[in-house]
This record gives C-alpha cells, sequence and structure tokens, in this order.
C-alpha cells in the first residue's frame, strides 16, 4: 500500500510508527462504495460528483465527498428537477397564513 499523506495521519503518528501495521481501511471499502460520497447512496442522499463520468475524471477518487455510484447524467437531472420544482413554486405563489 501506498504511505498515506501526513495530514490523514493520526496526530503525533510517523510513517515509521506504522511500518510494522497492517493497513487500516477506509470506511467506504468497507462498505463497497467507489468514493466517501458514495456511501450515502443506497439511502439516495448522496450528492453525485460532477467530474466522476466526465472525460477527465474525478481527481479526488476514493476520497472524493460526492457520489461516484450515481449513473451518468443523474445531477443534471436532479438539476432540471429542482428548476422545475422552484418554477412550478413560483407560479403558485407564496403560502397565506389563516
Amino acid at each position: 500500500f501506498p504511505a498515506l499523506p501526513e495530514h490523514f495521519m493520526a496526530e503525533g503518528t510517523s510513517h515509521a510508527a506504522m511500518a510494522g501495521r497492517p493497513p487500516t481501511p477506509l470506511i467506504s471499502s468497507l462498505v463497497g462504495a467507489v468514493s466517501l460520497g458514495s456511501e450515502t447512496h443506497a439511502k439516495g442522499t448522496c450528492n453525485p460528483c460532477a467530474h466522476f463520468h466526465g472525460s477527465k475524471g474525478c481527481k479526488s477518487a476514493e476520497l472524493c465527498l460526492f457520489c461516484h455510484s450515481c449513473p451518468p447524467g443523474e445531477l443534471k437531472r436532479r438539476q432540471k428537477a429542482k428548476k422545475r420544482f422552484e418554477r412550478s413554486a413560483r407560479e403558485v405563489g407564496p403560502l397565506k397564513a389563516f
């Protein structure tokens, strides 16, 4: 396994201290997620990654806080649904108290 960058290691831990220990797997690998943001995909509360399905891909890889499990086009679909909702809310107008 490659060495972790210093900012990902616990305070006071060095690479030398970690040499004899087995690597600790990421939470996302334990649940079968593609990225950290994919952990909530099954619940439907994830946020799709805008770059994962692009030609250059996602630079954050497994550490990305956005979902890599969503299908291509999911981000655009959600954006369009949000615009439709906002448009219909404007047409109805503000709710008035009785």
